[in-house]
């Protein structure tokens, strides 16, 4: 039998004292032991944290930390038991700001994909039509002829050049960089529309690029981060990790998802 505490005992001997008689001792211990509970139930209450340190590590092995980088804590999911019981799960239980972002994050590379192969199948197009030019000019000995036909030539490799610098490895860095940035943002929105604004949390990370979260409910999370490290602008993603109440989980985000060369250099 569990023994009680001092602070029990005379509890129980102020109610055994001022009770009329008839009533059960059994129920005065009764109360008592609801009274710790719900007191144990309080104290075990406690606050989850989240922390841990965003750096990035360059090719020469130089850690890189992500100064005063913001840094965002997004609800995922709630925490199942099973694979069975994640199926079965309801539809507001799935919609979270988690799924809010990315949606958006999948949709904004799908398009990004298609805008890349129509690019390139004009590419090869203009490519086609500059072979036909040149094969053209083999046969050609008039003078005006051959000025149009290299006017239209010089015509092509223009726009072969306009399509090559709307493609080129910083443009689209650039690119990809606005598309987790816009990815962040529906997710805010998301979360500010349906009144869930504690599913997307904002920190900034210190000097050393630590950071330090409080959870506002058990449940399946993701970090991401936005700052820069060294150089580069970039966004790190964590995987997605499970966060409990009363426990303090630990992460390193130490490999950036996209980083992009800044112009400070």
């Amino acid at each position: 039998m569990r023994r009680l505490g001092c602070g029990c005992l005379t509890l129980v001997a102020v109610m055994l004292a001022v009770c009329p008689a008839g009533f059960s001792h059994i129920r005065v211990f009764g109360l008592v032991a609801s009274a710790q509970q719900r007191s144990a139930t309080k104290s075990a209450a406690k606050p989850g944290i989240v922390s841990g340190r965003v750096f990035a590590v360059t090719k020469s092995s130089d850690l890189k930390p992500a100064r005063m980088a913001k840094i965002y804590l997004i609800y995922v999911s709630p925490i199942y038991r099973s694979a069975k019981a994640a199926n079965v799960a309801s539809k507001e239980e799935q919609d979270t700001a988690g799924l809010a972002w990315t949606s958006s994050l999948t949709k904004a590379k799908e398009e990004e994909d298609q805008a890349l192969e129509g690019n390139n199948k004009a590419f090869e197009e203009l490519t086609r039509e500059k072979a036909d030019i040149v094969a053209k000019k083999q046969g050609v000995f008039d003078i005006e002829q051959m000025r149009k036909l290299d006017d239209a030539e010089g015509a092509i490799v223009a726009k072969q050049a306009t399509i090559t610098a709307g493609w080129s490895d910083s443009v689209v860095c650039r690119k990809e960089l606005l598309e987790y940035q816009g990815s962040l943002v529906e997710a805010l929105k998301w979360a500010s529309a349906q009144r869930k604004e504690w599913q997307v949390i904002r920190a900034d990370t210190d000097e050393d690029g630590v950071f330090k979260f409080k959870i506002p409910r058990p449940g399946t999370y993701m970090l991401v981060a936005h700052g820069q490290a060294g150089f580069n602008e970039a966004f790190w993603v964590s995987e997605n990790f499970v966060a409990n109440l009363g426990a303090e989980t630990s992460l390193k985000l130490s490999e950036p998802e996209k980083a992009c060369m800044t112009d400070e250099r």
